[in-house]
């Protein structure tokens, strides 16, 4: 794509083309203005250029129209599915629970997992952790510390 080259601003155009008109290019993946994919793109396209109050405003557009999408897709989830993510998320917590204890210590390593995990999880819907982690990946998968996904404890 027009980004992965490094031509931001032609990326920029074609996403802005795309939310404007409709899907007019095949290589971009958008129908309209209502479309949460095309905002997150120009959204990661604006980080990527270090322009914050765009990107802040592109990505507030996308969260509006679709927070569980906005976030599938700032996770990098397969296809951008919100259901995936949140099964995902669900076998996670499933997880860390078969190891907790609630008569345990809290301070015992399952029970900090579990807590540490959880509020990971809410700190990664937040509008401002969205936005500068786009902006220190310059628009990049913001999914890049997958170590926290479940896959890797297993």
């Amino acid at each position: 794509t027009l980004s992965e080259m490094g031509r931001m601003e032609d990326a920029l155009r074609s996403f802005k083309e795309c939310i404007k008109y409709g899907n007019r290019d095949q290589a971009v993946e958008c129908s309209n203005r209502e479309d949460p994919t095309a905002w997150y793109n120009v959204a990661s396209t604006y980080a990527a250029l270090g322009d914050r109050p765009k990107a802040r405003e592109a990505l507030e557009m996308c969260r509006s129209l679709d927070l569980d999408k906005t976030i599938a897709l700032f996770q990098n989830s397969p296809f951008d599915d919100p259901e995936a993510l949140l099964e995902r998320f669900q076998d996670e917590r499933q997880l860390l629970l078969a190891n907790y204890d609630p008569n345990a210590d809290p301070q015992s390593p399952p029970a900090l997992a579990l807590d540490i995990v959880e509020r990971l999880r809410e700190i990664e819907k937040t509008p401002e952790f969205m936005l500068e982690r786009m902006l220190e990946t310059k628009g990049r998968s913001q999914a890049a510390y997958g170590s926290t996904y479940y896959e890797s404890w297993k």
